[in-house]
């Protein structure tokens, strides 16, 4: 997975539950950007959410309670609270990027009723722009995420598209069939084919992956434990940069043994010290004090490894692979 530039989508339903079952999610589809909708996070709240290995995240944080509209708050991150069927429901977006992939936000018109966020790429040469948006309201889109769309396009980005509109495309209905026909108002191809929502009495196709570039392995995989939403994977027809290592050079402070450290430090001739010249003083204490650490404790370079989660071992990722695979039959 790791030759051409893959991206995923999940609906996660609040990233403050189930952190191991998304660490190990991402573990088995190591995917270099995973947009996220339902972060339910507001400011400050980032401890609330799964650290993913090799991972950092990038979201915005949830309006606080009194910018809901009256009815029962949910969701969270970017945009409006809309009230509709007595409620108030909110998303809430954000990313997960891989260490290594250079991305930066991109400004966007604010649009009551939509949750989006989008990053700006530059993958291989190609200007890449990532968005991500959960739909609220009932119709398809609106003319600010109409006018994003269409600035990416004009601007010769190559553009994908993912989130959850809330609108089941297996549906005949009149919003549905907008929703199918509104990609290609900006030349665009709806990748999604099956069902993405998954209760004890419904599927649906609401989480969806529209691009102008070509997408291949397109991979829907439903993981009950982790969310009602399947997690949504493809790969671009892109070859990535490969990552550049990462070193610290540090010195090992704790193995200078203090006792000859001591006696070099007794026995360091401080005469040159004493001089009208300032500069001449800083050098030369400068000088003694890097000669002394370099004898007691020379640099090191060590290449950076990634934060791992030593309970989640190789039998526990085996053995919730199986449980996955179990909801299947």
């Amino acid at each position: 997975m790791n030759k051409y530039f893959y991206f995923g989508l999940l609906n996660k339903g609040s990233l403050g539950t189930k952190h191991d079952e998304l660490v190990v999610a991402i573990d088995r589809f190591p995917v270099d950007i995973l947009a996220t909708n339902e972060t339910w996070l507001r400011e400050g709240e980032e401890a609330r959410a799964p650290s993913v290995p090799g991972y950092r995240l990038r979201h915005a944080p949830r309006p606080h309670r009194s910018a809901a509209v009256a009815g029962r708050a949910r969701g969270g991150g970017v945009g409006f609270y809309i009230k509709r069927a007595g409620r108030a429901r909110g998303g809430g977006v954000g990313f997960y990027i891989k260490r290594g992939v250079s991305a930066r936000l991109l400004s966007h018109p604010e649009t009551p009723g939509v949750d989006q966020m989008w990053l700006r790429l530059c993958v291989n040469g190609h200007k890449l722009a990532r968005g991500v948006r959960a739909r609220l309201l009932s119709h398809p889109e609106t003319p600010g995420v109409d006018q994003m769309w269409l600035r990416l396009c004009v601007n010769g980005h190559k553009l994908a598209v993912a989130g959850d509109f809330n609108i089941d495309l297996i549906n005949s209905d009149s919003d549905s069939k907008k929703l199918r026909d509104f990609p290609a108002c900006f030349k665009l191809e709806q990748y999604v084919k099956t069902a993405t929502h998954f209760t004890d009495h419904s599927e649906t196709l609401i989480d969806l992956l529209c691009s102008n570039l070509q997408l291949v392995n397109v991979i829907v995989e439903h993981m009950p434990d982790l969310s009602k939403h399947a997690l949504l994977l493809c790969r671009l027809k892109i070859k990535k940069e490969k990552p550049i290592p990462q070193y610290i050079t540090y010195r090992p402070l704790k193995e200078i043994d203090f006792e000859k450290f001591n006696f070099d430090l007794a026995a360091t001739n401080w005469s040159h010290l004493i001089s009208n010249d300032v500069n001449r003083i800083v050098e030369e204490f400068q000088s003694h004090v890097i000669n002394l650490f370099n004898r007691h404790a020379p640099l090191r370079r060590c290449l950076l490894k990634v934060k791992s989660y030593p309970w989640i071992t190789y039998h526990i990722k085996e053995m919730m692979k199986t449980r996955d695979k179990a909801y299947g039959r």
